[in-house]
């Protein structure tokens, strides 16, 4: 057998002179009625598709095969993504519920010694490949990090300017 199909929906075909507004391949109506509802629903785990995916109805359409478009929420391991900005609440309120387990506040020294013994930033595992999400987390983690190194350094700068022309004074 070449092809087997559990059920297959073919193009649909125009009789001469006619139009057609919207046509669909396989049109599912809202699935209301039960405790759980799905439109689609495969035990297996995975569904592919062979162009970009739209879910919703998010601005700019299909972005294209391997992409998602999302008007709404991204959820992963049940728990809605958003892009977490947990560093910067470390530093104002000295507590964060969204900080990574294991994470500790590294001094500049520090950071250097780690990168000068492992050639890269603490939190990249090179064993362990990072997806899309983590390794955006972890980017902007690095980068809110940075900041506030750099408020710290600016904040000693000032104050040794401030010394200085006391000083000179």
């Amino acid at each position: 057998m070449g092809s087997g199909y559990g059920i297959r929906i073919m193009s649909a075909s125009l009789g001469g002179g006619s139009a057609v507004t919207n046509l669909y391949g396989l049109k599912i109506e809202d699935q209301a009625g039960g405790g759980s509802t799905y439109a689609i629903y495969t035990s297996l785990g995975d569904i592919h598709f062979g162009d970009g995916v739209e879910v919703g109805s998010p601005t700019g359409g299909n972005k294209g095969a391997g992409t998602i478009n999302v008007s709404g929420d991204i959820y992963k391991n049940n728990s809605a993504y958003n892009n977490p900005d947990w560093r910067f609440e470390m530093a104002q309120q000295g507590f964060s519920l969204r900080k990574p387990l294991g994470w500790r506040e590294r001094s500049l020294e520090e950071i250097e010694a780690y990168t000068k013994q492992w050639t890269h930033l603490p939190g990249l595992h090179r064993e362990r490949p990072m997806g899309t999400f983590e390794r955006q987390d972890w980017l902007l983690e690095k980068v809110e990090e940075i900041y506030l190194h750099l408020f710290s350094l600016d904040r000693r700068v000032a104050a040794a300017e401030g010394q200085l022309l006391r000083l000179a004074a």
